[in-house]
């Protein structure tokens, strides 16, 4: 190795550290404690019959003629 590749390689190194010191990306981050993206809701069923509302004035729609028609 020339020390023109030597230079080029620390500042390489220099920059890649520099980087992950001041923005440390979230695949690196520790995540054990509950930190991160919240899991996605559960999905739907055929057993289900009901669902719960969690935002006020939210619109219903009946899908089962294979069109949306608002029902609430």
């Amino acid at each position: 190795m020339n020390p023109s590749d030597l230079k080029r390689f620390a500042l390489l190194f220099f920059v890649l550290a520099t980087v992950l010191f001041l923005n440390p990306s979230d695949t690196l981050a520790d995540t054990s404690e509950g930190e991160g993206e919240p899991a996605p809701p559960p999905a739907f069923t055929k057993a289900d019959r009901f669902f719960e509302v969690i935002e006020e004035r939210v619109p219903v729609y009946d899908n089962s003629t294979g069109t949306l028609i608002k029902s609430g």
